[in-house]
């Protein structure tokens, strides 16, 4: 019985090589777009949440737009380099009069991060920026004061 033992050329360890190389960058591309989203994801969640929480405060106290940007800022985790906007019946809230702030009225909050930063070179050279802009919009109804015509 004869053995025959397999020979592998010296152009066939190269292809190996080549198609290692090839499927090792785009695993990794995968890879670092799951973090990035994943990160993306976790921080556009965290911003609705505190959109959530100053559009609560507001329906109560819908005045003191500080006090509702404030009441969002401290909901997050890291607030650096966010803004929060508020509006009152679609009027930015320090413009806002008494009628703007009545019951029934919509107060809207929105959280911005205009520098989130993607982690992964690669993956910014790939989408032209290593910067995205997230934003969360939150809307709800003025609960009191109750205002008379």
């Amino acid at each position: 019985m004869e053995q025959r033992t397999a020979r592998v050329s010296r152009s066939e360890r190269g292809q190996s090589l080549v198609e290692l190389a090839i499927s090792l960058v785009l695993l990794l591309l995968l890879l670092s777009g799951i973090i990035d989203l994943g990160r993306a994801l976790f921080t556009y969640i965290s911003m609705r949440d505190a959109a959530q929480e100053g559009v609560v405060y507001a329906s109560v106290y819908p005045k003191p737009c500080d006090r509702i940007k404030q009441r969002a800022l401290q909901a997050l985790d890291d607030p650096t380099g966010m803004s929060v906007d508020v509006t009152l019946n679609h009027t930015a809230c320090e413009a806002a009069g008494p009628a703007d702030s009545c019951a029934g009225n919509q107060i809207a909050v929105t959280v911005t991060n205009p520098n989130f930063e993607i982690t992964m070179p690669f993956l910014g050279g790939v989408l032209g920026t290593q910067t995205l802009t997230l934003k969360a919009t939150i809307t709800g109804t003025v609960l009191q004061p109750r205002c008379i015509p």
